[in-house]
């Protein structure tokens, strides 16, 4: 999904634009609780 607008990946995966931007804040979050941990 590399330089795809958030519609974009909505409309692919069927949720609201919303929704990714949601899914993405946290996987962020995630990544940097890993990234810590390190």
């Amino acid at each position: 999904y590399e330089n795809m607008r958030l519609k974009e990946i909505a409309e692919i995966l069927g949720v609201t634009e919303s929704r990714v931007c949601q899914i993405h804040s946290e996987a962020i979050l995630l990544i940097r609780g890993l990234a810590r941990d390190l």
